[in-house]
């Protein structure tokens, strides 16, 4: 049941969101239908978040780290705020504190892709999509963010979420193996 709200979800949120982009930029979309295509795109991708977390092995081989992970930065970003609570000391690296945690994931990840034997071109993919993530965190934190970068980061995303439904649909009918 599960697959099956990921495949026509995940598609049919994609279709109606791409059609939607489509139409507000030729401008032929009211306000309260340029919401409701928005709210359809917030789900959409929602849902293939949900989707990458449950399929990825990624995080199921390598949970119990990035859960203590998390929870040292939760911890520290918590301290912090705690500090600046009881003091008038001003803390502005909370931003900095997170770019930690990406860093941190994107250390486990490129040593997850480097274990693998097996390399396919979804690894890839999402060994760049991570990168892209590493390097957008790092030029937010110095404010010097393109715009487009946002772009290519998304669409990078659809592509691996895109190529993950693919797979998994390739698994469910026994064309190929599904590796991810």
């Amino acid at each position: 049941m599960n697959n099956k709200i990921f495949k026509y979800g995940i598609t049919i949120g994609l279709i109606i969101s791409i059609i939607g982009l489509v139409f507000l930029k030729t401008d032929l979309l009211t306000e309260n239908q340029t919401n409701i295509v928005n709210i359809i795109y917030k789900i959409t991708l929602i849902l293939s978040t949900i989707f990458i977390l449950t399929k990825s092995l990624f995080i199921k081989e390598k949970f119990n780290q990035i859960l203590k992970v998390v929870g040292i930065i939760f911890l520290l970003i918590l301290s912090m705020n705690l500090l600046k609570e009881f003091s008038n000391y001003e803390i502005e690296s909370i931003r900095i504190i997170s770019y930690i945690l990406f860093c941190s994931l994107l250390v486990m990840y490129i040593s997850h892709f480097m274990k693998k034997e097996d390399k396919k071109q979804l690894d890839y993919l999402k060994l760049a999509f991570v990168i892209l993530l590493f390097v957008g965190g790092f030029l937010n934190v110095m404010n010097v963010l393109p715009i487009n970068l946002k772009y290519l980061s998304g669409g990078l995303f659809w592509i691996v979420v895109i190529e993950m439904l693919y797979l998994n649909h390739e698994k469910e009918n026994g064309m190929k193996k599904y590796v991810g």
